[in-house]
């Protein structure tokens, strides 16, 4: 694989189609998190809960949270833990959704550009992905499913015999089969994306195939946008460092009494604002170049194993494989004729 060609292709379709950055900002809904260890400044009042000192001021919050809770009554604060749950539940599902449709847009967006499609709207991806996100969605829970039947599995062997050495054995095992868990598991949301006529069930086996055949390829891609995307990750959280310093003293000087609750609720706003207006925003624009690079890197892999359009020829329009800005008879992907590749 030309590994410079595609990332430089990736890059021109992320300024080209700046419709998939919505796509993007969907796919990154369950993706990104930081987490950071440091210390307090000395004067910050911490609790020091660990050797039984805990202020007055605590107990006394304590005190006031249980008297507020019991005027609600035992069986309205099932119905308000209940509703909670559920709450939660819905909006997990509702990032779950989304995620997957935005990961189907951009990559159905990439298939479409380098099959000749020279402008994508927004409703045209949407419409066009939508089946696609169905499919990905349809895919992860056949996964859980094998994961659950697995579980039920292994638990017997691990309570019975041998069972702690096994145990053992499977976390240190663990790590590296969960990354190449990872990495089949994109692999076959570009099987489903990319291939027009293969279902879910035989989608599995299409990239168990690409899987076996490129691994070297793949891992190389993998660990590059690794690399770049954890750089471009530790950027964007300097700045939450100190949001959440600040946010850490203002909470423990209100919650002991020695200071009001409205810094520590500033603290919070500009956390909640950094988040929305820079930190996903551009962590959406990076998902999406991310997903270029594979489904360019899937579509050289698919070209050379099976001559043809990946992710579906455009009715009219160029012919698959030339890419938009690219001259006549050029093909991006093998950098030349097509009567040259006989």
């Amino acid at each position: 694989m030309d590994y410079a060609r595609i990332f430089a292709q990736a890059w021109e379709y992320l300024k080209r189609f700046k419709t998939l950055w919505l796509f993007g900002m969907m796919a990154s809904c369950t993706g990104g998190g930081f987490r950071f260890n440091t210390r307090l400044p000395n004067n910050a009042p911490i609790p020091d809960f660990a050797h039984g000192r805990i202020p007055p001021q605590f107990y006394h919050w304590q005190w006031e949270m249980e008297r507020f809770i019991r005027q609600f009554g035992e069986e309205r604060l099932r119905m308000l833990i209940t509703a909670l749950i559920a709450v939660a539940m819905g909006l997990v599902l509702l990032f779950w959704i989304f995620n997957r449709w935005g990961e189907a847009g951009v990559l159905r967006g990439s298939f479409l550009a380098s099959a000749g499609q020279a402008h994508l709207t927004m409703g045209f991806v949407a419409r066009d992905s939508l089946p696609y996100a169905a499919r990905l969605i349809a895919a992860d829970l056949l996964i859980m499913l094998f994961l659950v039947v697995a579980l039920l599995l292994l638990t017997p062997l691990v309570l019975v015999g041998h069972g702690l050495g096994l145990l053992l054995s499977f976390c240190c095992c663990l790590m590296p089969l969960v990354l190449l868990g990872l990495l089949y598991q994109r692999l076959l949301s570009l099987a489903i994306t990319g291939e027009e006529e293969v279902g879910v069930l035989r989608a599995f086996g299409v990239a168990w195939k690409a899987f076996t055949q490129g691994f070297v390829h793949w891992l190389l891609i993998g660990v590059a946008l690794f690399v770049i995307g954890l750089v471009i990750e530790i950027v964007l959280t300097v700045p939450l460092i100190p949001l959440g310093l600040g946010a850490f003293a203002a909470f423990f000087e209100a919650f002991s009494g020695q200071g009001p609750i409205y810094p520590f609720l500033s603290f919070v706003a500009l956390i909640v604002v950094y988040s929305l207006v820079v930190y996903w925003p551009l962590m959406g624009i990076w998902t999406t170049y991310r997903l270029h690079v594979w489904a360019l890197a899937y579509g050289e892999y698919r070209r050379r194993v099976t001559p043809g359009p990946v992710g579906g020829a455009i009715p009219g329009g160029p012919q698959p494989g030339s890419g938009p800005g690219l001259p006549p008879g050029q093909d991006f992907y093998w950098g030349t004729r097509p009567e040259d590749k006989r």
